[in-house]
């Protein structure tokens, strides 16, 4: 059921493994399907969305096409029709990997991606060669157009496309590039990486294997943490501080030459990772250096938006190339 035999092109964990867990978001209009991937245990989940339209269904944000995923979807296809539409949103290869796989289960429905491409891994420099992406071969996608009205699904949907934005001006590979698409009968707005929320509650997908969690509630490499509720919830609460930020406030990264031998130090190598803890956390008490803080401060101004916003990893790396 959650085997993924193509892990391999980008190789994050969990790897071979992708369990999918699905919600109704909408009754009968629209579900979401979730996998997690990570590296060193900042698990997190991914998701794909799907949508009920007059005519069938439309796929947002393509996750790994296990069997588990394909019988979920086939499920939704018996009661509300084919899947007509594959929304490839982004230009982000953790969700561009994904997207050939999956729609080749679905020969009989559109492939549609954001417009400026590139592949991977063989190179950067086909941007627009939407027919060359890696994994696309022969499956003829079409690129966004700009708005829904050109669409076919003008008048259930409609959509905005943010970017392109280059690196270095276009002389550094990569992109950004994102489609949000609003389904007017249900109110749902779909995006990808733009917006992001802070959520207490540990979703379902990370709660099959409580190894992550429980890694990252200890403060340091010598830390000996039991797994308890508390500890998930701050292990959760620093997971999302890491992918939000990349580096929170209220952690030092230990460096490589100091993190390796205390290894040696570790004792919950039953974890994984053969006892490798690359961070240290600041107690709640200090002192802290100028501009730092323990990382529930970050938690606290976080849940103080009560809402979604645009996660600063991307404010900083992504929409300061081109501010206006």
């Amino acid at each position: 059921g959650d085997v993924w035999d193509r892990w391999w092109v980008l190789p994050l964990a969990p790897f071979g493994k992708r369990q999918t867990v699905m919600h109704e978001v909408v009754k009968g209009q629209v579900w979401s399907l979730e996998q997690k991937f990570g590296a060193l245990y900042v698990h997190v989940p991914i998701r794909m969305t799907i949508v009920k339209l007059d005519d069938g269904l439309l796929v947002y944000g393509p996750i790994a096409p296990t069997q588990q995923t394909l019988d979920l979807v086939r499920g939704l296809e018996e009661e509300h029709g084919a899947v007509k539409h594959i929304v490839l949103a982004t230009a982000a290869i953790e969700h561009k990997t994904l997207a050939g796989p999956f729609a080749r289960k679905f020969p009989k429905a559109e492939l549609w991606t954001v417009p400026n491409q590139y592949s991977f891994p063989f190179g950067f420099d086909n941007f627009g060669l939407l027919g060359l992406t890696q994994l696309y071969w022969f499956l003829n996608p079409k690129p966004l157009p700009p708005t829904a009205e050109e669409a076919p699904w003008a008048g259930q949907m409609s959509h905005a496309i943010l970017g392109p934005l280059k690196s270095k001006g276009g002389e550094a590979p990569g992109l950004y590039e994102e489609c949000v698409m609003l389904h007017k009968a249900s109110k749902t707005l779909l995006a990808t990486d733009v917006v992001q929320a802070v959520d207490p509650v540990i979703p379902e997908v990370l709660t099959s294997d409580v190894r992550p969690l429980v890694f990252h509630a200890r403060d340091d490499v010598a830390a000996l943490e039991t797994d308890t509720e508390q500890a998930r919830k701050e292990g959760w609460e620093r997971i999302q501080l890491f992918a939000l930020f990349f580096q929170p406030g209220g952690v030092d990264i230990v460096p490589w030459g100091d993190a390796l031998p205390q290894m040696a130090t570790s004792q919950m190598k039953d974890l994984g990772w053969n006892g490798l803890f690359p961070f240290a956390w600041r107690p709640k008490t200090g002192p802290h250096p100028p501009g730092k803080s323990h990382y529930s401060d970050s938690i606290a101004k976080l849940d103080s938006v009560r809402g979604v916003f645009c996660p600063p990893v991307l404010q900083k790396l992504i929409f300061d190339r081109e501010p206006e």
